[in-house]
């Protein structure tokens, strides 16, 4: 067995069967499905018993509700095939998907990276889009799940396929503490264990939908201290990238900034619910310190409030003053 796709469920009942049926209908049938179900309290868990009753490849585990990377890790810990690929439960695979991803494998990878699109800018029947592949080092994978890449929505685990055997002898999970950022911290983990390369492509091969009734959508709707976990997931990955890549300048400086960007979108998502918290965002500023060092620390303060007298200038002056 080639693939285990493995598809975490909570609540989904409305969305369940298109995700399904996006799978099974795929040209590439080398796989076996392990759905999730987290503790659904709608119609999902019967939706998932019936479809196995349907097909053989699928296989369903039932299971007290402890968000998704406690699904996830269930999935890994039950898997059987060679690559381990996640689906997101109200999401669909692409037709053709599957065997665009398993063409990426060989010997000299241990992560395939694809593409995935808004299902708004793809219709169901539209033929896939084919950009051929090429194989990247892994620091060339890593520098693209950093924000100020272009390609930093690779930080997430969907349209991806993982060697299994790495996450095994690794013993590598996600960590159900995490609640934003969870997907980055685990991908970029993952390219830090590694010591082969990458295979990369823009094909799309999956629908991502953000509903607004998912998990992501929830938090950014009012202020949850969830938020916080996010801070703790980029300083993990700046350690990570520090201890793996201690010569890669592009690498180190990419990591840092992540981790001071992140404390003022921390302070932002506050402030646009009303709902600062100045002891938790000032301990996130003495954290980050550390974290990059006096002179990186330094160095972009200066260069945030740089930033921030030019807005501030052009907008009185109406100019496009830059300091």
């Amino acid at each position: 067995m080639t693939l285990s796709i493995i598809i975490p469920v909570y609540n989904t009942e409305v969305y369940l069967p298109a995700c399904l049926d996006s799978i099974l209908s795929q040209t590439f049938s080398d796989f076996e499905v392990l759905l999730v179900d987290d503790g659904s309290k709608d119609g999902s868990g019967a939706i998932c018993d019936a479809y196995a009753l349907k097909d053989s490849r699928i296989r369903v585990m039932h299971k007290e509700n402890g968000g998704v990377s406690s699904a996830r890790n269930l999935g890994m810990e039950q898997a059987q095939g060679e690559w381990i690929m996640f689906v997101d439960s109200d999401d669909e695979l692409l037709p053709d998907g599957l065997s665009e991803l398993a063409g990426g494998i060989s010997d000299d990878v241990d992560l395939v990276m694809l593409n995935f699109a808004n299902s708004p800018l793809h219709e169901k029947d539209m033929s896939l889009l084919h950009e051929d592949g090429r194989i990247v080092g892994r620091e060339e994978a890593l520098v693209s799940m950093f924000n100020g890449t272009e390609k930093r929505y690779q930080g997430y685990a969907v349209a991806k396929l993982f060697r299994r055997s790495l996450l095994e002898d690794h013993h590598l999970l996600f960590d159900p503490a995490i609640s934003i950022k969870e997907d980055t911290l685990f991908v970029v983990h993952f390219l830090c264990l590694s010591d082969k390369r990458v295979y990369v492509s823009d094909t799309p091969v999956y629908t991502y939908i953000q509903r607004p009734s998912s998990a992501m959508t929830s938090l950014n709707e009012t202020y949850s201290p969830k938020y916080l976990t996010s801070f703790d997931a980029v300083a993990r990955m700046n350690r990570l990238v520090r201890a793996t890549f201690p010569a890669e300048g592009r690498l180190q400086y990419l990591s840092r900034e992540e981790v001071m960007n992140r404390i003022y979108r921390i302070l932002s998502h506050m402030i646009s619910h009303d709902s600062v918290d100045k002891e938790a965002f000032f301990k996130l500023k003495k954290r980050a310190f550390h974290e990059v060092g006096i002179a990186y620390y330094l160095d972009y303060q200066f260069r945030r409030n740089k930033r921030r007298v030019t807005k501030f200038i052009n907008r009185v002056f109406k100019t496009h003053f830059n300091v």
